[in-house]
C-alpha cells in the first residue's frame, strides 16, 4: 500500500515538474508570449489554479464588454476569502445583483460627500495644510524622515471620508503599529483594523443626525433597504 501511494506521489511530482519546468515567474511575460504563439490569444495557465489569459484587444473587449455579464463573478478562494466576512457582501468581493446594489450605493454615498467636486478637494487641501504645518514645526529640516508624515497625510484623507476622523501627527501610535504589523500579518491586520473603525462608527451613529462619514451613510441606507445591503 505504501509503495502504491509513493508511486502516485512520485508521478504527480514528475507531472508538476514537467508542467512548470519552462515556467519562470521572473520572466513571465516571455512565457505568456510563447503560449500565445502556440495556443492563440485566449488560453489557460494553471498556477496551479486555472487562470484564463486574454492577449488581444478583441478578446478582452468581447469578454469584458460584449459578454461582461458572464465574467462578473469572483473567485471566492484564497486570498480573497481572507477579506470576506459576509457571504456575498461588500463592493469588492460580492457578485451578481448584490454587487450591483453595493456599487450603486457606494457611488451615491461618495457623490453625496463631494466625490469629483470642490467639497472633496477641500478635504484633501485641509489634510495637506495640516501636513505642511507639521513639516514647518520640525526644527532640524536638514534631516526629515518623510515616511510617517506622508503615511499620516494619506491615511487622514481616507479616514476622514470613510470613518469621520483623522490622526494627529503627535498622536498616531495606532496607525504606526498597524502599518508596522502589515509586513508580518497583512490580511488579518487589515481586516481587524477596519473592523475596529467600523465598530467605532456604529457606536457614534445617530439616525437623526446627518451622516458624517461613509460608514454612517451606509448604515442609514442599510436600515432603509430591503436587506440587499450587507
Amino acid at each position: 500500500m505504501i509503495g502504491i501511494v509513493s508511486m502516485i506521489l512520485l508521478l504527480i511530482a514528475v507531472y508538476i515538474y514537467k508542467y512548470y519546468e519552462n515556467f519562470n515567474p521572473e520572466r513571465l511575460h516571455f512565457f505568456i508570449d510563447k503560449c500565445e504563439k502556440e495556443y492563440g490569444d485566449v488560453f489557460t495557465v494553471w498556477t496551479p489554479s486555472p487562470m484564463v489569459i486574454l492577449m488581444s484587444y478583441e478578446s478582452i473587449k468581447q469578454a469584458l464588454v460584449t459578454k461582461g455579464e458572464d465574467f462578473t463573478g469572483r473567485m471566492g478562494r484564497y486570498p480573497d476569502d481572507l477579506f470576506i466576512t459576509t457571504e456575498n457582501g461588500g463592493v469588492i468581493f460580492s457578485e451578481g445583483e448584490s454587487w450591483r446594489e453595493q456599487r450603486r450605493t457606494a457611488i451615491h454615498i461618495m457623490r453625496d460627500f463631494g466625490m469629483g467636486k470642490n467639497v472633496m478637494e477641500g478635504q484633501v487641501k485641509s489634510s495637506m495644510h495640516e501636513f505642511m504645518r507639521n513639516l514647518d514645526s520640525i526644527e532640524d529640516k536638514s534631516r526629515v524622515d518623510f515616511r510617517w508624515p506622508l503615511q499620516i497625510l494619506v491615511a487622514n484623507v481616507v479616514n476622514e471620508v470613510l470613518f469621520g476622523y483623522h490622526y494627529k501627527y503627535d498622536d498616531c501610535k495606532r496607525l504606526m503599529d498597524y502599518s508596522d504589523g502589515l509586513a508580518e500579518q497583512a490580511y488579518p491586520n487589515l481586516t481587524e483594523h477596519v473592523r475596529q473603525d467600523v465598530l467605532r462608527c456604529e457606536k457614534t451613529f445617530d439616525e437623526n443626525d446627518e451622516a458624517g462619514c461613509f460608514v454612517h451613510a451606509y448604515i442609514q441606507r442599510m436600515k432603509k433597504s430591503d436587506g440587499s445591503l450587507k
